[in-house]
């Protein structure tokens, strides 16, 4: 790769104000969120509502998977949640490009942890899982950048799931 000292030297001075949000780059910073949702919305990432529809399957296995944590809670935890009092909803975020796993209280309920009381009310949320999605570049960039080198990519019929193989 051929790189011109000068460009170099230039890139290398505006660095740290670069970075700083309220510099005199700050406008940039300010356009980022608009220009993330914009590639976002452009890229291959299958869309929305399969990945709902995935995480809230009609089987329900999904809903008993996450479910399964209140019973791990009041196992490890010694309290009494009633598993009945909760149901599971999954979503995909499309700005941050990820599915979001909530276990939601279909009561107000109290419980206590060793000494400390807590209260839910109707409708409160507890996430239980952030699940990352990625499109082949984006995952190939992130394992090239942690020093990993992809050498194949496997992928369903449907282009839904991928398997990688780094070295």
């Amino acid at each position: 790769m051929n790189i011109d000292p000068k460009e170099k030297e230039k890139f290398n001075k505006i660095a740290e104000e670069w970075w700083d949000p309220s510099g005199k780059f700050a406008p940039l910073h300010k356009i980022n969120p608009l220009r993330a949702n914009y590639i976002a919305e452009r890229t291959e990432l299958k869309n929305k509502q399969i990945l709902d529809k995935a995480y809230n399957d009609k089987k329900g296995y999904t809903a008993k998977f996450s479910l399964n944590l209140i019973n791990i809670i009041n196992r490890t935890q010694k309290t009494n949640l009633n598993i009945n009092n909760f149901y599971y909803h999954g979503y995909y975020n499309t700005k941050l490009r990820c599915i979001h796993g909530f276990l939601v209280s279909k009561i107000n309920q109290n419980f206590k942890i060793g000494n400390k009381k807590f209260f839910l009310k109707k409708s409160e949320r507890i996430l239980v899982e952030i699940s990352n999605k990625f499109t082949i570049q984006s995952f190939t960039k992130l394992a090239s950048n942690t020093g990993w080198t992809t050498k194949r990519v496997w992928l369903d019929k449907q282009k839904y799931y991928s398997l990688f193989l780094l070295k």
